[in-house]
């Protein structure tokens, strides 16, 4: 169903295309599509170099590399309604709110945070021991979020970590590593808990420092000291 078509115009070069490209993503991220058809005039020489960009072009096949990685996530996904306050006890905290009213604070940023989520958006880190509800908000941050039509990869750290390994060692054709270092928001469950694999820390090295660089946030959570995590990793995830 159709309320208006968007019509513009632009040259047949580089700038043109790269100008449909940033038009189609604005539309499927306003619109939460999540499958786009394009169709061009076959006009020969002067179509091809139109049809190759936006058939190879990385930001419009981001999305679907982002879904094939997440079939492969066992964590479930869940609503910011599902969440109880009255899980959380009211003893008092040295800060004097009760860790009820914490978590309920941690909750309403959470909701914030998805709700108004964009790539400016501050990288998070949750850190505490298992049952606090780190993966929940996690989780339910990653609905909200890809719901708004952004790409979202959502899995623990060990998962993500075999499957670069399984294609580094040829036994699968994905590019998981470009896609963590891609997508509009990456969140690492249950860093710190891939063990003490030399081989993995350059690796977690290039995703954490790569999506610094180019400004993309990410969420970190964690039943780890930051401190006890490899040096650069640390200090990486604490910037």
């Amino acid at each position: 169903l159709f309320h208006g078509l968007n019509h513009f115009k632009v040259k047949n070069d580089l700038n043109g295309v790269t100008d449909i490209k940033d038009k189609t993503i604005k539309t499927i991220k306003e619109n939460n599509f999540t499958d786009i058809i394009i169709v061009l005039e076959s006009t020969s020489i002067y179509a091809f170099h139109t049809a190759t960009f936006l058939s190879s072009n990385e930001e419009l096949l981001m999305k679907y590399s982002v879904e094939e990685l997440n079939k492969n996530c066992n964590i479930d996904l869940h609503s910011f309604d599902e969440f109880k306050v009255d899980f959380y006890p009211t003893d008092r905290l040295q800060s004097g709110y009760t860790v009820r009213e914490q978590m309920l604070e941690v909750y309403k940023y959470c909701v914030e945070y998805a709700e108004e989520f964009d790539l400016n958006s501050p990288s998070l880190v949750f850190k505490g021991n298992t049952g606090l509800g780190k993966t929940f908000l996690s989780s339910a941050i990653a609905k909200k979020v890809t719901e708004r039509g952004f790409s979202v990869v959502f899995d623990s750290v060990s998962n993500m970590l075999r499957s670069i390994e399984n294609e580094r060692f040829g036994r699968s054709d994905k590019d998981t590593l470009s896609v963590l270092l891609n997508a509009d928001l990456v969140i690492l469950d249950d860093f710190g808990s891939e063990g003490t694999n030399k081989l993995h820390e350059p690796v977690l090295y290039e995703i954490i420092n790569g999506r610094i660089n180019k400004n993309l946030p990410m969420i970190i959570s964690t039943r780890a000291l930051l401190t006890a995590l490899p040096t650069e990793i640390s200090a990486l995830s604490l910037q």
